[in-house]
């Protein structure tokens, strides 16, 4: 959940699991999701195939997540941006983050 926390004065994310009471407020929150840039921004993140794969393995990711092409435009809103990346197991740092267990890479992180 995304949402203003009051003690910091800026937008947060918050996992319903750990939120064990919502007191209420006397105050009223100036803010507005509308003010909040990070969470209005969209982010355009090119993907490609993990560029330390064999070409062999690459055309193949090609042709499985790109159909045929060399890359894939994704479209995020900003705050939603490390989710997306952890949830399609992206490989930023293509050094450190290598294949098997990363496939696919930002293009330019």
């Amino acid at each position: 959940m995304y949402g203003y926390k009051l003690e910091i004065g800026d937008f947060r994310d918050f996992v319903l699991g750990r939120i064990a009471k919502l007191p209420i407020l006397d105050q009223k929150v100036e803010s507005t999701i509308a003010q909040d840039i990070k969470s209005n921004a969209v982010v355009k993140m090119p993907i490609q195939a993990h560029p330390k794969m064999t070409p062999g393995q690459q055309g193949l990711l090609r042709s499985e997540y790109f159909e045929g092409t060399v890359a894939r435009m994704h479209s995020c809103r900003g705050t939603m941006l490390l989710y997306l990346v952890q949830e399609l197991r992206l490989a930023l740092d293509t050094t450190k983050d290598v294949s098997p267990k990363y496939h696919l890479a930002v293009e330019n992180v």
